[in-house]
């Protein structure tokens, strides 16, 4: 039996946390957040020599989205709705601040068993109310979250987890658990998600057959893809003022009167949400337009182009108008500044995940999930989103906490 210490408290909270990111409407998954950044200060006063690299660098995220949008508009740090929406990586990222400072032994495969129960549970009752209830074969399945991305997001996190259960144990339970997980994910229509799940995967074996240079191939390939895209739909953005002048779907309609929904929404990528982003980033490139700056449209960019501007629209709105991708997203708002230190987060996480095998069950699943969101980054705002990124992070710093233990107690016994 453990000692009750200030550890195991802290790692109950994260626990409780973690099991409630499967909604996005309970808010129990925020609590480690909301510790994490009133004990954040305390944590670096007792600390300040051994701080680990990710969390200085998630601190240095943290400290230029801060001046940021206090330069840009200091009210949202006091507006629910920008933590929910503009802001939400202040929720995701935040565990990061404390958690990686500490160090606990558990049994962390005993954990993401139950999770994996309890969220399998919850989300087939869910399926089964929503196929009985669904209004058209259109509708997509959200479980408990809003969109049909967040839930697509969330599931392709919980296939993951079946998915390396089922390998190890090759047990029908966890291969009928991965199917169902499979299946449901497939109803929330969310490409981005299958994509991401289906190429993190694919890339752990890539890892683990020592190929990871074809790991590298295919992420420049995605960007080489999107680049070109870019190189074609730009020019006609600033053509016609897209999405600030002439209308998105009227554009649409004018090149593809029969489009359907889907095709529709590669359109709004490629000649709206992305180059908005990139827009921003071409007028203030070092330190972008303003934290929380991409959906405030129509654009009043003052400042220097091509050097430092900002957006000086009157009247901020907190929705989920982003770029649908997190890597242009980030760019447009801080600039190559909060681009390499995002960046240097993802390292960070990749480096611990992979030098670190003291439970490979929960060492797999870390890997497929940042690959899962590397990927669906790509299509969407997932790498920020608490939907997506929170479970991840929260995982990540049980892993870390689990593996801190081990060590300590490695050293211990000597």
């Amino acid at each position: 039996m453990q000692k009750f210490t200030s550890t195991n408290i802290f790692a109950t909270i994260l626990k409780i946390g973690f099991f409630g990111t499967i909604s996005g409407s309970i808010f129990f998954s925020p609590l480690p957040s909301l510790i994490a950044i009133v004990l954040a200060p305390i944590f670096f006063g007792l600390k300040s020599k051994k701080i680990p690299k990710i969390v200085f660098y998630t601190f240095l995220f943290y400290f230029i989205s801060i001046v940021s949008v206090m330069i840009y508009d200091v009210e949202s740090l006091f507006n629910f709705k920008f933590y929910k929406k503009d802001g939400s990586f202040i929720i995701s990222f935040a565990p990061l601040l404390i958690f990686p400072f500490l160090y606990l032994k558990f049994n962390i495969e005993k954990l993401l068993k139950a999770f994996l129960i309890f969220a399998v549970s919850v989300y087939t009752l869910l399926f089964l109310y929503f196929s009985m209830n669904k209004v058209s074969v259109l509708s997509s399945f959200r479980g408990l979250f809003d969109a049909h991305n967040a839930a697509g997001g969330f599931l392709s996190f919980l296939t993951g987890i079946c998915f390396v259960f089922w390998r190890k144990n090759k047990s029908y339970k966890y291969f009928f658990a991965f199917l169902l997980c499979v299946f449901m994910l497939l109803q929330t229509q969310s490409r981005g998600s299958l994509l991401g799940l289906i190429l993190g995967i694919v890339f752990f074996y890539f890892w683990r057959q020592r190929l990871m240079l074809f790991t590298k191939i295919i992420i420049f390939s995605i960007i080489a893809v999107q680049v070109s895209i870019l190189i074609y739909s730009y020019p006609i953005y600033k053509k016609y003022n897209i999405g600030q002048g002439t209308s998105i779907y009227e554009y649409i309609y004018t090149i593809d009167k029969s489009v359907d929904g889907k095709t529709a929404n590669i359109y709004i990528r490629a000649f709206d949400n992305w180059p908005k982003g990139l827009e921003l980033f071409f007028n203030s490139p070092i330190l972008g337009t303003g934290f929380g700056s991409l959906n405030d449209t129509p654009y009043d960019l003052k400042g220097v182009p091509g050097l430092f501007s900002y957006n000086a629209k009157q009247g901020k709105v907190f929705d989920s108008a982003h770029a649908h991708h997190s890597y242009i997203h980030v760019l447009g708002e801080q600039g190559l500044l909060g681009f390499f230190a995002l960046l240097a987060i993802m390292v960070c996480m990749y480096n611990f995940i992979v030098n670190n095998k003291q439970n490979q069950v929960v060492q797999s699943i870390l890997f497929i999930s940042f690959f899962n969101l590397v990927i669906m980054s790509f299509t969407e705002n997932r790498f920020t989103s608490p939907s997506n990124a929170l479970p991840f992070v929260i995982l990540l710093c049980l892993y870390i906490i689990y593996v801190n233990g081990s060590k300590k107690e490695l050293a211990l016994n000597g």
